[in-house]
């Protein structure tokens, strides 16, 4: 069986705005509530996906480097420590 992980980070920055958007602007979705958002994935009898997080905020200014680097960290730090993986399933959207 293959082990596929989800995880991401979406957002649409607008480099043009003076507001960043920061870490308490995104609402995160963690385990087995992200799988809600990929039904299509449930008829992959060969895989089994593990659902990790997916942070995602409303459009709006550059992200905050302290937001980034805390998703990022996370996401680094649940590949490390809960692979091996087959593959990685990058959520992402915008314009991050």
């Amino acid at each position: 069986m293959m082990r596929i992980v989800i995880g991401g980070i979406a957002n649409e920055s607008c480099m043009f705005s003076p507001l960043p958007t920061k870490r308490e602007d995104f609402d995160v979705l963690r385990g087995e509530g992200l799988l809600t958002r990929h039904p299509y994935l449930a008829g992959l009898e060969e895989v089994t996906f593990i659902p990790l997080f997916r942070a995602r905020a409303m459009p709006g200014g550059p992200v905050a480097p302290d937001a980034y680097e805390a998703f990022k960290l996370e996401l680094l730090h649940e590949l490390r420590t809960q692979g091996p993986w087959g593959g990685v399933y990058l959520d992402l959207h915008g314009a991050l």
